[in-house]
């Protein structure tokens, strides 16, 4: 079970402790009475928030969600809206959709049923779609005494506990924090691993050798050798032709 909602009154001042998101609010003001099966918690900025409260006995609901009052006897009848109710007569089959508008009134047999599911007892109808004009869509809603109660207030049970003492939900046990993702590149081949790993006495962990698949560099060139047999050799160099008497300079 969750906690969702702690509520506690005190004359006419309430106060609601909202744990369903990760940040705790809490709403304290004067109680305002809506309806036998609302109120409102009006803060100090001037705003209300409104709550529904339904007593069975001893089981108790409170929270969110649709709490309909319904009329038991020969005929059921469900205020399913401020113009709208339906009626269900004993040993009939159906419902008949009243909706008041403008002065005017108008009836339409729609399905409805009572049926069991799981240990709740679900009355099911079809009334107009908000969304759709003039389209019928079917709700559902659970059966709690002389009230017809939506799903999210029929899940909200609750149980009185001391506001003095520790709150339920702060006693649970903290989740531990996640643990912050750190990405590490490892080596490929158990050769590498070892490689990679630091040495004693290394004041640095050294790096990884490189895998015995990465490319190794090239040596350095070798100077070039003797042209090999068959290959045209370059033209030697001119030798330059030696001078005779005859060519050199005479006297005038």
């Amino acid at each position: 079970e969750r906690v969702l909602f702690e509520f506690s009154f005190a004359d006419d001042q309430a106060t609601v402790v909202d744990r369903r998101f990760t940040t705790t609010r809490e709403i304290t003001g004067p109680l305002k009475l809506r309806s036998a099966t609302g109120f409102g918690i009006t803060d100090s900025d001037g705003a209300t928030y409104y709550y529904s409260a339904v007593f069975d006995g001893e089981d108790v609901f409170m929270g969110l969600g649709a709490a309909i009052e319904s009329e038991a006897g020969e005929t059921f009848t469900a205020r399913i809206g401020a113009w709208e109710r339906l009626v269900r007569k004993k040993d009939e089959e159906g419902c008949t959709y009243i909706k008041t508008w403008g002065g005017s009134t108008s009836e339409e047999t729609v399905a409805c049923e009572l049926k069991q599911k799981g240990e709740r007892t679900v009355f099911s109808y079809q009334s107009e779609d908000p969304f759709r004009p003039g389209k019928l869509k079917t709700y559902e809603l659970t059966v709690v005494g002389d009230y017809l109660l939506g799903k999210e207030l029929a899940d909200s049970r609750a149980e009185a506990f001391d506001p003095k003492a520790e709150p339920k939900a702060a006693s649970e046990t903290p989740k531990p924090a996640p643990a912050k993702e750190l990405l590490v590149a490892l080596p490929d081949t158990p050769d590498e691993a070892k490689a990679a790993a630091p040495k004693q006495g290394d004041s640095q962990p050294k790096a990884a050798a490189p895998p015995a698949t990465a490319v190794k560099p090239a040596a350095a060139a070798a100077p070039p050798s003797a042209p090999a047999e068959g290959s045209v050799k370059p033209p030697a160099a001119p030798v330059p032709a030696k001078k005779t008497g005859e060519d050199a300079p005479k006297a005038p």
